[in-house]
């Protein structure tokens, strides 16, 4: 049926043929029908063939006379796809048989998908020009240049996502100077050096961090001499000799730790046969040889005495002991818990290959779990148990494969999973059970990876949280509900590490708190509280409110958890919201108060004032107004890693005045000087004594500037308030000068660090 199949294809593909009556030809016979397109079919090797059956490719051809092609050449694969474009001035067959091609011009070779995978030019049959090689997807695999047929200059290969793969100089179709290899990270990976097209010095080779991962030397093209990997750390994982690119001597192996794992040796007798050998080490003390042979011929054998393998643990302790015959591993072998004599797991070889059970022990002597082996390769089901001998899981193989249904169970013997494999890969929707039997989650596999939404539930069967999969890692948002259904917190996942804000609620929707998160770690948390007072009675104000408005949308894009207010009316209003945020406040690193509206200063404290309030006499400031100091204890903090900012944009005249207006620059003596708590900075949009424009756009000066500044990245808040300072002065004609008192300990703080 199979060849079946395949000769329809082929029938299917070549119906062009029929279609158009190009005739297939014997090329051999050199007799070409000049002037008519014909076929020429090839096999793998490029031997023109008369069969169907046997071909590989095919070419269409039109002689213009005997031998020699009347334009381009286009060959094919024997399924109909574009193989190769050039055109020739020659065909013919060398002694081997295999056609060939004498070339002029552009060459072009395709994938079977249609694009495009080598172009080069040629002259005379050299190559000549730029030639450049192509990826199925179509992006550049490589670049390199020709002159008559020689390669010359610069060679850089390209990974498929467009970085540079690899470097090389040409000079006369030899390799000259260094070649460097970089991961796809940019990187260095390796560096060589070349002299005419052979390898000279020192190669070294680089992990992705840049740690060394191996050094060795070469002598025109050929490994020499000793040759030494690292391990990241920068510890030697092993040294081994070469002599003419063939290892020669002893090779030694190291845990990190420094001990020998095993020692391999290697050399020639004195007629140039090949040497082999193996020592074998415990806890650094050689044990014994095994092994050693000439040209793979054995002529000593010291397993019948030695008749053991054993390997050992970084810590020294024993690791496996299994018992060999004729090199191979033949009879037990037992493994070994690291730190303890105790029995790890037991099976059995037969001429290499594990055959029978295989059982694995806890560190208390119960069996752990039960496994067959037929030929090396898993057969059955396997069972695992817990402790206490309960089975704690069900799974069966298929030649080496996990396939059907895996069943987990609680000690009591109720069902805790159930899950589907095909061919070693989860396929399909696993469940979780609580022991009751309810469903605790829902999640779906493609080819071992979990996909798509999953459901976890209480045991009550209400919903307890949903989060999405792509290929096997969180992405996009994870909500969690409390029992009762309501939303407990939102989370949000990018490449299987919280990102961003999680939001925690109030079983009555109000937010509770929010954590930070960069890249999976937990960031301080912040909080603002942001006022605008515009509204007033006497000397209502235009831009305090457009001013608020704007920096929320600053500090919420720099992850503050932003609570707004406008137009307090009263005290107790203002009250209100401050000790709020006061109570909140405990919960989060970083405060940030911003003020916008009239703000007055009696008897060298500044108050904050409510729009509604009228204040006929000074007592009615103390017992009306907010004082600064109240606002500033209650962002009071035991915890040492809080900071708080204080911004006032408020200096503001005497309220006791008659004539309020619309500007903010009434007349009067502006704020006192206020001196911040430890931990914290205070910013006033003008200087002690001094008052502030509102501005006669949409926002005061300060507000414009502020909300600008503050959200340039990697600047420390020391110098976001600095900024802030020279673009009012800027602004104002270096009429208004914010200033700031400053109480921050410890290292620069940065509002929108990128680590960039």
């Amino acid at each position: 049926m199979k060849n079946i199949l395949f000769t329809l294809a082929l029938l299917v593909s070549f119906s062009s043929f029929s279609q158009v009556e190009i005739p297939v030809i014997d090329f051999a016979s050199g007799d070409y029908p000049v002037g008519e397109k014909v076929k020429i079919l090839y096999d793998k090797d490029w031997k023109p063939v008369t069969e169907i059956d046997s071909a590989n490719f095919y070419r269409i051809i039109n002689f213009k006379n005997k031998n020699i092609p009347s334009s381009r050449v286009v060959g094919f694969y024997i399924t109909g796809e574009k193989q190769r474009s050039f055109y020739a001035s020659y065909i013919g067959l060398t002694l081997s048989g295999k056609d060939s091609v004498s070339s002029n011009g552009p060459s072009v070779y395709y994938h079977k998908n249609g694009n495009k995978s080598l172009i080069s030019n040629f002259f005379n049959n050299k190559k000549d020009g730029s030639e450049i090689s192509y990826y199925e997807s179509n992006k550049t695999e490589s670049q390199s240049y020709f002159e008559d047929g020689l390669q010359q200059g610069e060679q850089i290969n390209y990974y498929e996502s467009g970085e540079v793969e690899f470097k090389a100089t040409y000079v006369d179709d030899k390799e000259q100077g260094e070649m460097i290899g970089y991961y796809e990270s940019g990187e260095v990976e390796f560096k060589k050096n070349y002299i005419d097209g052979l390898a000279q010095g020192e190669m070294i080779g680089y992990y992705e961090s840049g740690e060394v991962e191996f050094k060795a030397t070469y002598v025109d093209g050929l490994a020499q001499g000793e040759a030494i990997g690292y391990y990241e750390s920068g510890e030697v994982k092993y040294k081994r000799n070469w002599v003419d690119d063939k290892k020669q001597g002893e090779e030694i192996n190291y845990y990190e730790s420094g001990q020998i794992d095993a020692d391999i040796l290697s050399g020639k007798t004195a007629k140039g046969g090949e040497v082999e050998y193996y020592n074998y080490y415990e806890n650094g003390v050689y044990k014994g040889q095994k092994t050693f042979s000439i040209d793979g011929k054995k002529i000593f054998d010291n397993t019948n005495s030695l008749n053991t393998k054993e390997f050992n643990y970084p810590s020294g302790f024993k690791r496996s002991i299994t018992e060999m015959k004729n090199e191979k591993e033949n009879g037990l072998e037992t493994g070994y818990h690291d730190f303890s004599d105790s029995v790890l797991h037991k099976l059995n070889w037969v001429d290499g290959k594990r055959q029978g059970d295989q059982i694995g022990y806890y560190e208390s002597g119960e069996i752990q779990y039960r496994v067959n082996w037929v030929d090396n390769l898993r057969q059955g089901e396997q069972i695992d148990y817990y402790e206490s001998g309960e089975v704690e899981y069900k799974i069966t193989y298929v030649d080496g494969l996990a396939q059907g249904e895996q069943i987990g169970y609680y000690k009591s013997g109720e069902v805790k999973f159930k899950g589907n494999w095909v061919d070693d890969l989860q396929q399909g929707e696993q469940i979780d059970y609580y022991e009751s039997g309810e469903v605790e989650y829902k999640n779906n596999y493609i080819d071992g990876l979990a996909q798509g939404e999953q459901i976890g539930y209480y045991e009550s069967g209400e919903v307890e949280y949903k989060r999405n999969w792509v290929d096997d890692l969180q992405q996009g948002e994870r909500i969690s509900y409390y029992e009762s259904g309501e939303v407990k917190y939102k989370a949000n996942y990018i490449d299987d590490l919280i990102q961003g804000k999680v939001i925690h609620y109030f079983r009555n929707g109000e937010v509770d708190y929010t954590d930070l998160y960069l890249d999976g770690i937990k960031k301080e948390r912040r909080i603002a509280l942001v006022i605008g007072n515009a509204a007033y009675l006497k000397g209502p104000l235009e831009n305090p409110v457009n001013d608020a408005n704007l920096i929320a949308e600053s500090l919420d894009k720099l992850d503050f958890e932003v609570f707004l207010h406008t137009d307090l009316a009263t005290e107790d209003e203002m009250l209100d919201a401050i000790k709020d945020f006061g109570r909140k406040r405990e919960n989060y690193e970083i405060g940030f108060v911003y003020y916008a509206g009239h703000g007055i200063q009696l008897n060298n404290e500044n108050y904050l004032l409510p729009v509604n309030e009228e204040f006929e006499f000074e007592d009615d400031v103390e017992d009306n107004g907010v004082s600064m100091q109240r606002v500033l204890r209650y962002l009071e903090s035991t915890r040492e890693n809080q900071l708080n900012f204080i911004v006032l944009d408020a200096c503001r005249d005497n309220p006791f005045e008659s004539n309020w207006n619309k500007t903010r620059s009434l007349k009067g003596a502006g704020l006192a000087k206020t001196p911040p708590p430890t931990g914290s900075l205070i910013a006033f949009s003008t200087d002690h004594g001094q008052t502030a424009a509102d501005g006669d756009g949409g926002n005061s000066l300060y507000s414009q500037a502020l909300a600008e500044k503050i959200l340039e990245e990697n600047v420390s808040i020391e110098q976001v308030f600095k900024n802030v300072r020279t673009e009012v002065l800027r602004l104002s004609g270096d009429t208004q000068s914010p200033v700031e008192e400053s109480k921050l300990t410890g290292d620069a703080f940065y509002l929108n660090k990128t680590n960039k």
